[in-house]
């Protein structure tokens, strides 16, 4: 086929490799216990003395080069390696790296993984919720690995809220849900399980959370605002005029795909 072919070839790639991972996506949707696990990850954090400390991660980027995941940061403190797994490849090992700076006081901290080193896979990231919209005696599920068990839901509810913390209770609150994931009753991220206090689960707002790692200058998926369900994403294909496509996609029904290349100054794009 000659070279006009090729930017044809591109776009129909593009559109197929969108289209499947939304269809992974909502096959996966369609299963909330499945739904509720994508983008936890479990660690395994070896220290000093041969100790190991088990809890979870969230995964909160994703780029070319590395897997940016935030946890409780007491599971990876001291620690001189961590192994971590994803729900979505529970049979696959990852050696994990530990972000230099921490938050204390609200125990937060970043592991990250070489995104290169990933096999041909899709890690799905949670579905993020504005946490200020959280109330007392909401239900909450947390997800994580607790008395053993792996990717475990458990159920429970808010106590109290304030600007940076939710605090739960019920069976939620467990030590192997520490750095794992808070999700509302729509099984959306709203904050991330650090620790336990007396009867209750402490975990700090998903917002909150994003401030830190807008202060340590580390990327992060946005939390969304109003009613917007249109989502733009790359692929990685070039337009005949040079330059990137990208894909519209509509992520609640997947219904309409549009393909858009730039074109020269003064004339509209090209659209398909």
């Amino acid at each position: 086929m000659g070279s006009s072919s090729t930017p044809a070839r591109l776009i129909l790639a593009s559109i197929c490799a969108s289209l499947l991972m939304i269809a992974y996506s909502k096959l996966h949707a369609a299963d909330p216990k499945l739904k509720a696990k994508h983008g936890v990850a479990k660690i395994r954090a070896a220290k000093p003395d041969n100790v190991v400390e088990s809890g979870a991660a969230v995964v909160i980027y994703m780029d070319n080069d590395k897997i940016y995941m935030i946890t409780a940061y007491h599971v990876i403190d001291d620690a001189d390696s961590i192994e971590v797994r994803f729900s979505e490849l529970p049979t696959k090992r990852f050696s994990g790296s530990i972000f230099e700076k921490y938050d204390g006081e609200r125990d937060l901290g970043i592991i990250y993984v070489d995104a290169k080193k990933m096999p041909n896979q899709i890690i799905i990231p949670l579905k993020i919720a504005d946490p200020s919209k959280t109330s007392e005696l909401e239900k909450i599920i947390a997800v994580g690995h607790p008395r053993g068990r792996e990717w475990e839901l458990s159920s429970g509810e808010i106590r109290s809220t304030d600007r940076a913390f939710l605090r739960f209770s019920g069976d939620a609150v467990s030590p192997g849900n520490s750095g794992g994931a808070l999700l509302n009753d729509e099984y959306k991220l709203i904050g991330i399980v650090t620790k336990e206090e007396t009867d209750q689960g402490i975990a700090v707002r998903i917002d909150e959370a994003f401030k830190i790692l807008d202060q340590w200058k580390l990327p992060h998926y946005a939390i969304p605002k109003g009613n917007k369900k249109w989502l733009w994403i790359v692929a990685g294909a070039a337009g005949a005029a040079g330059g990137i496509a990208a894909v519209l996609l509509k992520p609640e029904t997947a219904s309409q795909v549009e393909v858009e290349f730039p074109a020269p100054p003064g004339r509209p794009p090209v659209r398909y």
